[in-house]
């Protein structure tokens, strides 16, 4: 991947002028020399928080970059205090869980308040909370642990979705984990996982950290985020914020806009519109969200911002579809099974869903389907403007660099 800025005329990038939006152009020598001094200097890191509200696709998204699904992303909300995921060149993926001790006499008291029937609120097994009472009752067959350090993703996966519902069932029950058992919300002993993410393997600079965080709508979450906010945003090297086409100008979103604003000044701000497999409307409509989103920030973030439209599961669905290609493209009966049934079919209904595969497949040889797969993947990639963003984020690291020369 070439990590270097789009070309940019008149504040859109010439890569993907449909789908990107920039405002306030960043020197491309003096980025390129940053970047250089970054990739010379291994004691700085990069840390690139992930914002948005609750469903806004962030965690989607980021998996996306990660090109690893290990973050907590259902139906309902899920992540629920900041997740710190660090590029570590050549790293088998592994999650290191600091203040063990701290988090499992947490878990001791939760689990003998559940025992004595002293909870608050006991979760029952209704519509929507199938989740947290599964956990619960794991807590109380004692089958439900933390471990200092987890290796590969399915075990990091599950320590991370099983650590987010326990959260959240200690914010149901009233249970300040911080006051009652001392853990801390600092950046530096926050969940991490350490990784090698492919998407930037080429990049100038191999260290950064991205920042998974909880729904800005959510009193609890947006409590959690609060406590690391200043910090994060003080330090980070510009942040990523992601928000709903339909939800620009929602209440839920000021206070997510006030902490950009507050902290963000003199860095580089990339908003993602989301959901856009949903989206109708046409380019008045999109400049409508554009203008909405830039309403709500202050002209001197705006010197740095970019605004990107995109689909996280439209990304997701190209990615899973581009890796089914590479491994199955050369044998085109086996490919065209395997996006019949790879996981339990949900790809080929995500696609259905859409792109309409059903009719693309209609009347094709498995050879046809594969081409067709391919093409889809290049124009879909394109049209999401991804390499585009993807320059944007890299740019985002010579701020750091910058602060850290002063």
């Amino acid at each position: 991947m070439n990590a270097g800025p789009a070309a940019k005329v008149d504040g859109e990038s010439t890569a993907n002028a449909a789908s990107s939006v920039g405002v306030g152009d960043v020197d491309v020598e003096s980025q390129e020399a940053v970047l250089q001094r970054l990739a010379e200097n291994p004691q700085i890191e990069g840390v690139f928080p992930v914002y948005g509200a609750v469903k806004a696709g962030k965690s989607t998204f980021l998996s996306c970059l990660l090109r690893q699904e290990i973050l907590p992303a259902q139906a309902l909300p899920m992540t629920s205090i900041p997740i710190k995921v660090s590029h570590v060149p050549g790293a088998a993926l592994k999650l290191e869980f600091p203040q063990l001790e701290r988090w499992t006499a947490c878990l001791a008291d939760f689990a003998s308040k559940l025992k004595t029937g002293t909870l608050r609120d006991e979760v029952q097994n209704k519509r929507g909370d199938e989740a947290l009472h599964a956990a619960q009752e794991e807590i109380r067959a004692n089958r439900f642990t933390f471990r200092a350090s987890v290796t590969g993703r399915a075990a990091v996966a599950k320590q991370l979705t099983d650590f987010s519902h326990f959260i959240r069932l200690l914010w149901r029950n009233n249970i300040d984990y911080e006051r009652d058992h001392g853990v801390s919300m600092r950046l530096d002993l926050l969940p991490v996982v350490q990784m090698d993410m492919p998407t930037f393997r080429a990049a100038p600079v191999q260290r950064f950290s991205f920042l998974d965080t909880p729904g800005i709508n959510e009193q609890r979450a947006e409590d959690a985020l609060r406590k690391v906010g200043a910090q994060v945003m003080g330090e980070s090297t510009g942040c990523i914020f992601c928000v709903a086409w339909d939800q620009v100008q929602a209440t839920q979103m000021w206070p997510l806009y006030k902490m950009i604003n507050d902290f963000m000044k003199g860095k580089k701000v990339v908003a993602v519109v989301t959901h856009m497999d949903g989206f109708l409307g046409g380019d008045s409509e999109r400049q409508g969200v554009i203008d909405s989103v830039k309403q709500n920030l202050n002209p001197d973030i705006l010197d740095n911002f970019t605004l990107h439209f995109t689909s996280g599961a439209m990304l997701k669905a190209m990615f899973d579809l581009n890796e089914l290609l590479q491994q199955y493209g050369h044998h085109p009966a086996e490919f065209q099974q395997h996006v019949l049934t790879d996981n339990s079919g949900r790809l080929f209904k995500l696609l259905v869903d859409l792109c309409n595969f059903g009719m693309l497949m209609s009347g094709k040889s498995s050879a046809e389907l594969v081409a067709t797969c391919r093409d889809l993947v290049t124009s879909n990639l394109a049209k999401l403007g991804w390499e585009d963003l993807l320059h944007d984020i890299m740019s985002c690291l010579l701020y750091t660099s910058d602060a850290a020369d002063e």
